[in-house]
């Protein structure tokens, strides 16, 4: 699975924890900035647009 973690800085210990343990069990993990990202999801099809591209979303994404 793709994870793509919402957070202000990668090198925090809990972000990093994150990825690690979704790396760990095999996932796809990518920390992105929030404040440097659009999200559009009004659509049908949410999206996420990072330092311009497109990061794909096959599920919804949920704030923990």
């Amino acid at each position: 699975m793709k994870i793509a973690i919402l957070s202000r800085n990668s090198n925090l210990y809990s972000t990093n924890r994150l990825r690690e343990a979704a790396v760990e069990r095999g996932h796809d993990a990518r920390v992105v900035d929030y404040l440097r990202c659009y999200m559009n999801i009004t659509a049908h099809r949410p999206q996420i647009i990072y330092q311009l591209s497109l990061i794909h979303i096959s599920e919804p994404t949920r704030p923990y």
